[in-house]
């Protein structure tokens, strides 16, 4: 069975069974392994605070095991607290299936950017872009897949940047293009962009994943 693979230590996404978009998507990790197809996790958190989440509710569960990604149905049996962490038990619904691809889950956070839009120069022979002087803006959220960011450049759609993200002692270099774009108001920051990588290394893309599954442990551990 799938859910043999299932180990403590394991990350986990948690949606909605009905939510096509994974707008709001959660994360946890497992605590205990799975007796009786059931499996004791972390309580989620989002914005900073634990989400106690309803129960007898159908969940899409995600849990990252080392043999690959495993995408179950599941509902949240009872909530248990241990060694000052508050837990659920949630009970699997099916025999789980292996996920190749997937939608990347967005961190709400805020982390300095640096960036350098990239203009196309056919007098280059070896680079397709010329980088220009660098700009500066703020990452609003953060994903395996693309960046949410405020900057007072103005850019426009299907612009390549070069984004510098700090992510704890290590800094990444990413190639993103602009796919959409905001004029804000009552802001520091003139504009609100969406960018996707372009290019994105496995390793890259594995760094940001344990950055943001990090980032909610410490959450947890601090609000316990």
């Amino acid at each position: 069975m799938l859910s043999d693979n299932i180990s403590i230590g394991d990350r986990i996404e948690i949606s909605l069974e009905n939510d096509q978009d994974k707008t709001n998507t959660y994360f946890s990790c497992v605590e205990n392994t799975i007796q009786n197809d059931k499996v004791t996790i972390r309580v989620p958190i989002n914005y900073g605070k634990e989400l106690f989440l309803d129960k007898n509710v159908e969940y899409s569960m995600l849990f990252f095991t080392e043999k690959g990604m495993i995408l179950f149905k599941a509902v949240v049996e009872s909530y248990i607290k241990q060694d000052d962490f508050n837990l659920m038990i949630v009970r699997l619904l099916n025999k789980g299936e292996k996920v190749q691809r997937r939608k990347f889950f967005r961190y709400t956070c805020l982390l300095p950017l640096k960036f350098k839009i990239m203009y196309e120069d056919k007098d280059l022979v070896f680079s397709k872009y010329k980088e220009n002087n660098n700009s500066y803006g703020v990452v609003k959220d953060l994903s395996g897949g693309g960046v949410r960011f405020l900057s007072n450049e103005n850019m426009a759609e299907n612009t390549i940047i070069k984004s510098n993200i700090g992510l704890e002692e290590e800094k990444l270099t990413l190639t993103g293009e602009i796919i959409n774009k905001s004029i804000l108001s009552n802001s520091d920051y003139k504009y609100q962009y969406r960018a996707v990588f372009k290019g994105l290394k496995p390793e890259d893309q594995d760094k940001i994943v344990q950055f943001i599954f990090a980032e909610q442990k410490r959450l947890i551990e601090k609000l316990n």
